[in-house]
């Protein structure tokens, strides 16, 4: 995902459904339901959770004050996602933070496309309790003048938030092939190329999937600690280095826990999101971006991390470098995942490391070795070594000199012939995936390997 920021406060007892609309919202549209439900907006999705071009829009409630409402209470920094509010967005991530009597509403992502056309509170009668009319962005922060603003508003109905979108998802897109093409042969109308203006995504995730700089994929089944990355005075100030320690099960390895160091601060992400900070377990994160007016607390080198659990059995934290520039770790239960995703290649043109070179080439520490044709040899080359920095609390072998392990031959057998998955099923799990044939293909590894059903909702994670 491509984060941007934004955050409204509203001042209120309590908050109750949020839902998202394209960028011609109705003055004055009274709810659908009654308390407990989301507002169903018919000029921007018709009924139901799932618009007309098959977007889930993943409602959640919310309240701030228990027994304000017959709702369920939700911890801060919980978030819903949103896929695609409008045709053209990616993913959006909705944060509900209660503070108080005041409730936060915040969301990353591309789809807001960095501002917000209105905000509005309604009342079990449909009459606006807050209406923040055309708020303008302030240092990260959403200002507006309100025409309706009484203070406390327990009989609080739901929340519309009207996003800066390019149309509504009923509306028919545009059909000129120039200003709106719709998706063709890659071969007539390939997506941008050049790596330093529109570089894609790069990260490990699964049972280890990496991705290099430049898009190319490999598979790496070993065991050990591994540096993904590593970039010296990556803002002209601070080194960044990201660490991943990967374990062995029956025929396979995954990423067990990722690290990230900005500077002197340790980010460290475990299976089912157990995480520490600098080595405090749990330790809280900004997720209150409007009541931060001094210094910022608990970040990683002075960078914001934000939390979203999306459920018991996945976490995303999400590190800010810029405007659409951030590294994520998330999980899928005990499985750990890191991307980076990255506007240009400004801050990572000197980086090493498993994920390779910024301009393809996976080379060995001397940088000249190319062992691109020698995933194993790669892998072994960024072990970490006893002369760096170890990142992670507790100390696990193999260490270095020691190599990384290998899955045994002889367990993979074990398994084929065993029942699990069959690849139909797994296909049938991932199908929801097909628009990206890499990550259809991870998918289904992902759902035989493991034998998990619950991987192809895991996504690219």
């Amino acid at each position: 995902m491509n984060f941007g920021k934004h955050i409204f406060s509203l001042v209120m007892a309590g908050l109750l459904a949020t839902g998202v609309t394209a960028n011609t919202c109705p003055v004055d549209s009274a709810p659908a339901v009654s308390y407990g439900s989301y507002s169903d907006n018919p000029q921007c999705h018709s009924g139901g959770d799932v618009n007309p071009f098959g977007y889930n829009y993943g409602w959640k409630m919310a309240g701030c004050q228990p027994g304000s409402f017959p709702l369920t209470q939700v911890a801060a920094g919980t978030g819903s996602e949103i896929k695609g509010s409008c045709p053209t967005a990616s993913d959006i991530v909705l944060l509900v933070d209660c503070v108080g009597n005041a409730a936060y509403i915040s969301w990353t992502g591309s789809g807001a496309n960095g501002a917000v056309l209105d905000i509005k509170v309604k009342g079990a009668n449909g009459g606006n309790l807050f209406d923040g009319t055309a708020p303008s962005a302030n240092g990260g922060i959403l200002y507006g003048a309100p025409s309706n603003n009484g203070g406390n508003f327990p009989e609080i109905s739901h929340i519309e938030i009207c996003l800066n979108c390019p149309v509504c998802p009923t509306n028919p897109p545009p059909t000129d092939p120039i200003t709106n093409p719709p998706p063709t042969d890659p071969i007539t109308n390939p997506p941008p190329t050049d790596p330093i203006t529109n570089p894609p995504p790069t990260g490990v995730d699964g049972d280890p999937h990496v991705k290099s700089w430049t898009g190319e994929h490999f598979i790496y089944m070993g065991e050990c600690d591994l540096k993904l990355m590593s970039v010296p005075k990556f803002d002209g100030e601070q080194d960044i280095d990201v660490h991943a320690r990967t374990t062995i099960r029956y025929d396979y390895s995954y990423i067990e826990t990722a690290a990230i160091r900005i500077g002197s601060d340790t980010l460290e992400v475990s299976s089912w999101g157990e995480y520490a900070l600098n080595g405090v377990d749990n330790a809280i994160f900004n997720q209150q971006p409007a009541l931060r007016k001094g210094n910022k607390l608990n970040t990683l080198g002075g960078y914001e991390i934000f939390h979203t659990q999306m459920s018991k059995k996945k976490h995303v934290f999400d590190v800010i470098l810029g405007p659409n520039e951030n590294i994520t770790i998330s999980n899928m239960k005990d499985i750990v995942a890191v991307r980076i995703n990255h506007k240009t290649n400004d801050h990572f043109m000197n980086v090493e490391g498993l994920m390779g070179h910024i301009n393809g080439g996976m080379l060995a520490r001397d940088g000249v070795t190319d062992l691109h044709d020698d995933i194993n040899a790669m892998a072994q080359e960024w072990q970490i070594r006893d002369d760096e920095p170890m990142l992670f609390r507790s100390v696990r072998e193999p260490q270095y000199p020691a190599k990384c392990r290998l899955p045994d031959i002889q367990e993979k057998e074990s398994r084929r012939l065993s029942e699990g998955i069959t690849e139909e099923v797994a296909k049938a799990a991932c199908a929801h995936l097909k628009a990206d044939a890499q990550a259809f293909a991870d998918c289904v590894y992902d759902v035989t390997a493991t034998n998990d059903l619950d991987m192809a909702q895991a996504g690219v994670m």
